[in-house]
């Protein structure tokens, strides 16, 4: 249990570390270094046959990236994967184990406008539900569903900062299909001495009708997972997500949007994603019948990142 670290998200060195403006240098150096990574991955690729993940496994993204940085090497490794957010949640604990030339190139990559709104949205996350749950304090039982919850440390600690007594109300159902995030988030909830039930089930989104039969949440959260759902798919999924939430229930989502480093996440990250913008997020949401007055958008600080809350009122 020593490798869990209560960690805030809130953090205000985290706002020091991240209050520079960018200069264009930065982003002319990340087009540079991500050109260059393209061209490596077109030769391993069309030329010496290796598949994405043996490339991103065998292969280093950049010299200038994780060549020299094991933290920015396992984010590429983990891209897709909630080790690799959970690395950039608490990389300041982690970072400062490594060595000298790992800080600062870590640091000079954490500058930039996706890792910076990574984890301003982990702390909106948070900030939004410690919201929705004060809201709803009053409530008998307060039950809460986290879909692809990964090691839900946003979640986590919005609960932590209630009281016992309102902890003992709430119920949590974490799903994930990666087992590893399943035993993760248990251990974390064990630690922090959450009062909340918690229930993991280790099961894909697909079926969330089969286990969730005659069940009903306050609140369903499911940030991240959007950013690989096709339309369609996002469609279908948002519409169980309505059938499972109560009335006047909340649905927390999130998507990420097209911005100047996309490059940088495809080619030196190998982490492709599906970006959309605010019109695009919203009709999913009405597709999916919600209307569009119980729809309200926020946006990270540098609109890389759209959560989307919406109510259910019948």
């Amino acid at each position: 249990m020593k490798e869990f670290k209560k960690a805030n998200l809130d953090n205000v060195y985290f706002y020091k570390i991240f209050s520079k403006k960018r200069k264009f240098k930065h982003i002319f150096f990340i087009y540079i270094v991500s050109s260059f990574a393209f061209l490596k991955y077109i030769i391993l690729y069309y030329l010496f046959g290796f598949e994405r993940e043996k490339i991103r496994n065998r292969f280093y993204g950049s010299f200038w990236v994780d060549r020299f940085s094991n933290f920015c090497r396992k984010i590429r490794i983990d891209a897709m994967n909630w080790k690799a957010l959970d690395l950039l949640y608490n990389f300041r604990e982690r970072l400062s184990k490594g060595k000298h030339i790992e800080r600062v190139i870590t640091n000079i990559w954490f500058r930039t406008k996706n890792a910076k709104d990574i984890c301003y949205r982990a702390i909106y996350a948070k900030r939004i539900i410690k919201r929705i749950i004060n809201r709803k304090k009053n409530n008998n039982i307060i039950e809460i569903l986290s879909i692809a919850s990964g090691s839900a440390q946003p979640l986590f600690e919005a609960i932590d900062s209630f009281s016992d007594e309102i902890q003992k109300k709430i119920k949590v159902t974490l799903l994930d299909l990666d087992r590893t995030a399943i035993k993760y988030s248990r251990d974390l909830h064990k630690m922090m001495g959450l009062k909340c039930y918690l229930e993991n089930i280790c099961e894909s989104a697909h079926v969330l009708e089969k286990f969730f039969v005659g069940k009903k949440f306050d609140i369903i959260e499911m940030i991240g997972f959007m950013d690989y759902r096709p339309k369609n798919n996002a469609i279908r999924l948002v519409k169980k997500v309505i059938f499972l939430l109560k009335n006047h229930g909340v649905f927390i989502t999130c998507n990420i949007m097209p911005n100047d480093e996309k490059i940088f996440l495809d080619w030196v990250l190998l982490w492709p994603m599906i970006y959309r913008r605010e019109a695009d997020f919203l009709y999913i949401l009405k597709k999916a019948n919600f209307k569009k007055n119980n729809i309200f958008f926020i946006f990270t600080p540098n609109r890389i990142h759209l959560f989307a809350i919406c109510n259910k009122n019948n």
